[in-house]
C-alpha cells in the first residue's frame, strides 16, 4: 500500500507515519503545495496512492484547497479518486459538512489517531483483509499494540 501524509503537526505526523509503516509505503508532504505536487507526480508516474491523510492545518494552502486541487488533477488525468482522510483535532458541524460535501473527503480521523480506528478505516477501504484486521485488533485489546499515535 502507498500512503500520502500531509500533516502540519510534527508530532502527530511522525506518530502517524510510524503507525502506517506497518501497512505499507509512506510519503510525506510538509505543506499543502507539496501534497498536491506529490499527488500530481504519482498520477503522472501511474503509481497513485491508496490513501491520502490530510491535516486541516497545513502551511501554505488550506485543506479544502488541497482537496479541490487533488480532485481537479484526478479529473484531468482521468484517474480514480484517491480516498482522502481528514486528520483533525476536532471538527465543527460546519467543517464536517465542508469536508464531505464541498471537499470530497472520504473519511475523518480525530487526533490522536487510534490504531483500532485506523484498522477499521483500512478494512472499510478494502486495503486489509478481515483476518489481518482481527489479528491487529486482538493485539490492541490484549494491550500488546500501541493504542494511538
Amino acid at each position: 500500500m502507498r500512503f500520502l501524509v500531509a500533516e502540519g503537526d510534527g508530532s502527530a505526523r511522525a506518530d502517524l507515519l510510524q503507525l502506517l509503516a506497518r501497512f505499507g509505503e509512506c510519503h510525506l508532504a510538509d505543506n499543502g503545495a507539496d501534497a498536491v505536487t506529490a499527488h500530481l507526480t504519482s498520477l503522472h508516474e501511474q503509481q497513485g496512492y491508496d490513501l491520502f491523510f490530510l491535516g486541516m492545518k497545513l502551511p501554505g494552502q488550506d485543506w479544502l484547497g488541497v482537496i479541490q486541487a487533488v480532485r481537479h488533477a484526478e479529473q484531468r488525468f482521468g484517474a480514480a479518486e484517491v480516498p482522502i482522510v481528514i486528520l483533525a483535532d476536532c471538527l465543527s458541524p460546519r467543517e464536517m459538512v465542508g469536508a464531505y460535501y464541498y471537499g470530497g473527503c472520504t473519511d475523518l480521523l480525530v487526533k490522536p489517531v487510534r490504531l483500532a480506528r485506523l484498522v477499521e478505516l483500512l478494512l472499510g477501504s478494502n486495503l486489509i483483509a478481515p483476518e489481518q484486521a482481527s489479528r491487529l485488533l486482538a493485539d490492541v485489546y490484549r494491550g500488546s499494540a500501541d493504542l494511538r499515535c
